[in-house]
């Protein structure tokens, strides 16, 4: 905005800046009272200078901390009656809530947001309602009066109703980041609890309104409008996608809210509203995400309800809509992936040249010359270079010609507007909205299958009570025994769920997923090779999709034991195809944290295939173990010289590595392999400032194992539990894992579940020593 110039004798004229009625207490913070100012030319721009500084994304993600009465002054605003003040603190308050990291304000942020977001919502809808009905009476005043005096009213009407609609799209972008961030099923939460009703209802208008015209829209199309309205509406639609974004959010706002949460889910299956999610899966002609989103809220009601109709639903329309969106095309992704470089390197090119002409006017001030022209001269210079390479390969009369040729094409370029830097930012833009298009409804799919495939735990394994001061005293072991949650019990198949993997199987979802495995494993193994020359976004996409797919295929394989690749050939093929993938990826030349993220997945995939195909265990060879013993001491990066992340990755390899060891070590097996182990496991121990606490908890519950063999036993290894002194390495490992139990606790970095967990591991390594000591 630029900047607004007073003259004298315009005070009583001036009639663009209202001053609000009422007046809040004026603040210590300058921000607040430019926010809460009475002329909308400062509110606006106290807001915009927010946005861009202390509610970017960047700002937030850093953890800058932003206090309640900033957040109170912004929420004000939402309804301020000048729409671009409106707008822009919505997108400042949705800002906060997706990335803001820390939520010190959560549940406050949320009881403050909630019956604000709802209310403007609502005025929006009501907006877009009178709009319409507005705009087609001018078109019927239009038509018969046979005139175009009414366009100009048509383009402003056609303007305030997307307006609304950019109004809807920001207060779902925020509903939505507070249900699945800081939103709770207790009485807590306002959204979900206290105000429940009245937030399933208008987001459901939302969605409503928003499937109506982009059906309507899409049915019409642009060139055959039957109305200058219509044509207008459905051309900013097509530049914008806001109505569609509308749609999208809305579902996934529903989505969210009803996942664990069985009285929610009850009220959207009674409401009206029910029949347009259903209706919405088979509607071509709205956004994947959308249908996908209604999707899952059909697979989640099914869990619950077990009604047939909602079964009928899943079956017919919800699974074929899902597993035809499980699928990965190299040669588009290729095709997509180029466009993506191309661009990019075109716009980095243009933000280096612009850089250069920055630091050549600099040196200019006293040449007559352009600094422009200078600058553009030397952008050219590597395509002069081409010409003259050319030039001194044809004879005087050529060379005259290329030469013009030469100074045409760079005075050309001088004249170019800077419209050619946004021109290129917008085709890289273009280009990575291509890219999640065609990601974003893969991503969404396979982890809607993923969660229909999670094992549910039983309600009686309920929290049970704290005991946090206990310290795993011996003569406390009785009421640490009481505490600790008992087995599992097995996962029993009801008729409804065998009826439903069949189905599952029958569609070819399994195969599905195992084949994106491969793909997508494949397509990282040649990117880790050519790091540089994969776009950072696409990298995130493909171990996203990797992570998701990874786990889809570990819960798939638990389930369908009976149902899909139960042969042992079929496991045996899959286990040969993993271990190939395994070795693949171990390439001293690969990008290490791809490498890793690699591996992890392979490893988690055949950990789930192992334990629910036993009679793979025979198959297992030598190369094979050599190479699960490497991974168990695969080095963890040094605290402070990594990412998280990559750290966490190594973690996971380690810990699955021991395991599938654990479980090779259940059946009988030569003593000279329990030793390689064994000495693996305790090499592993000896890194006690850098092993984890779930890597360390699960070495030594595999080593209980291996060594609670009784005499006579086939699988029992005494000797060498002797000879390698792994009671000595309990009795000094023990201590360091509750220690490290401990901080974990104070630092809130844990589950509770995890925390039972390592705390039952510890208790049975603790009457594990005392076993030995005994015997």
């Amino acid at each position: 905005m630029g900047k607004q110039s007073r003259r004298k004798g315009n005070a009583k004229k001036n009639l663009s800046s209202p001053r609000t009625t009422a007046t809040a207490q004026p603040s210590k913070s300058s921000l607040v009272n430019r926010i809460r100012h009475g002329d909308l030319r400062v509110r606006h721009g106290a807001l915009t200078a927010a946005s861009a500084t202390l509610f970017s994304p960047l700002s937030l993600s850093s953890r800058s901390p932003v206090n309640m009465e900033v957040i109170q002054a912004v929420s004000e605003r939402v309804m301020d009656e000048d729409a671009p003040c409106a707008l822009c603190a919505l997108g400042c308050l949705g800002n906060y809530v997706l990335f803001q990291e820390r939520h010190t304000h959560g549940n406050k942020v949320e009881t403050l947001l909630t019956p604000i977001l709802l209310t403007k919502m609502n005025k929006a809808c009501d907006s877009i309602e009178a709009t319409a009905k507005q705009m087609m009476q001018e078109q019927q005043t239009s038509n018969s009066e046979n005139s175009s005096g009414n366009a100009q009213s048509l383009e402003r009407l056609t303007l305030s109703i997307m307006e609304q609609w950019s109004v809807q799209s920001l207060c779902l972008h925020a509903l939505c980041g507070i249900v699945e961030g800081t939103a709770a099923n207790n009485e807590s939460s306002s959204i979900l609890f206290h105000q429940r009703d009245e937030f399933l209802m208008t987001v459901m208008r939302s969605f409503y309104l928003a499937t109506e015209m982009i059906t309507g829209l899409a049915n019409i199309g642009i060139a055959n409008c039957d109305s200058e309205m219509k044509r207008d509406i459905a051309m900013k639609e097509h530049q914008t996608n806001i109505i569609s974004d509308v749609a999208v959010y809305a579902a996934r706002t529903i989505h969210s809210s009803s996942d664990e949460n069985p009285t929610f889910l009850a009220s959207v299956m009674t409401s009206d509203g029910w029949k347009t999610i259903v209706s919405c899966i088979s509607n071509a002609t709205l956004p994947m995400l959308a249908r996908l989103h209604c999707c899952g809220i059909t697979m989640i009601s099914r869990q619950v309800s077990k009604a047939k109709e909602v079964e009928q639903i899943v079956f017919e329309q919800s699974l074929p809509v899902l597993s035809q969106c499980i699928i990965y095309s190299n040669e588009v992704a290729s095709e997509l992936h180029k466009k993506i470089i191309e661009t990019f390197q075109k716009m980095k090119e243009e933000k280096d040249d612009e850089k250069v002409e920055k630091d050549i006017i600099r040196k200019v001030d006293k040449r007559k010359e352009s600094a422009r022209l200078i600058a553009r001269r030397q952008k050219q210079m590597k395509q002069q270079s081409k010409y003259s390479e050319q030039i001194n390969d044809t004879d005087n009369t050529d060379k005259t010609q290329m030469i013009d040729d030469v100074k045409k094409k760079e005075v050309s370029q001088v004249e170019a507007t800077d419209e050619t830097k946004a021109e290129k930012e917008e085709h890289f833009d273009k280009a990575l909205t291509e890219w999640k298009n065609t990601c974003l409804p893969l991503q969404l799919s396979i982890e809607i299958m993923t969660n229909a495939f999670a094992l549910a735990q039983d309600e009686a394994n309920a929290p049970i009570d704290d005991y946090d001061e206990m310290a795993w005293d011996s003569d406390q072991e009785d009421k640490l025994q009481n505490d600790i949650p008992g087995t599992l019990p097995a996962f029993n198949i009801s008729k409804e769920d065998e009826v439903f993997f069949q189905q599952v199987v029958n569609l070819g979802t399994p195969d599905r997923a195992l084949s994106l495995f491969g793909a997508i494993y494949t397509a990282l193994v040649t990117s880790g090779k050519n790091s540089d020359n994969i776009h950072f976004e696409i990298l995130n996409d493909l171990t996203d999709i990797l992570s998701k797919s990874t786990i889809c295929l570990g819960n798939m394989f638990s389930i369908l034991q009976n149902f899909w690749k139960s042969s042992e050939n079929d496991s045996c093929a899959i286990w040969n195809d993993l271990t190939q993938c395994l070795r693949a990826s171990k390439d001293e030349n690969m990008n290490k944290p791809i490498m890793f993220q690699l591996i992890a997945a392979a490893l988690s995939v055949m950990v789930a295939l192992l334990r629910s195909r036993p009679t793979l265990m025979k198959w297992v060879n030598e190369k094979d173990l050599e190479m699960l013993l490497s991974l168990v001491l695969t080095e963890n990066p040094e605290v402070g010289k990594t990412d998280e992340e990559v750290a966490a990755t190594v973690s996971d390899i380690q810990k699955d590595s021991i395991t599938m060891l654990g479980i090779l070590c259940s059946e009988p097996h030569p003593e000279s392999v329990n030793e390689r182990v064994c000495e693996t496991f305790l090499t592993l121990l000896l890194r006690t400032h850098s092993i984890t606490t779930n890597v360390m908890s699960e070495v030594l519950n595999v080593l209980m194992d291996m060594y609670s063999a009784d005499e006579g036993d086939a699988n029992n290894h005494e000797a060498v539990f002797r000879r390698n002194n792994v009671l000595s390495a309990f009795q000094k490992s023990v201590p360091i894992l509750k220690r490290k139990v401990r901080e974990e606790e104070s630092k809130e970095s844990i589950s509770r579940e995890e925390e039972l967990v390592l705390k039952e591991i510890i208790l049975n390594a603790t009457r594990f020593v005392k076993y030995k000591k005994g015997h």
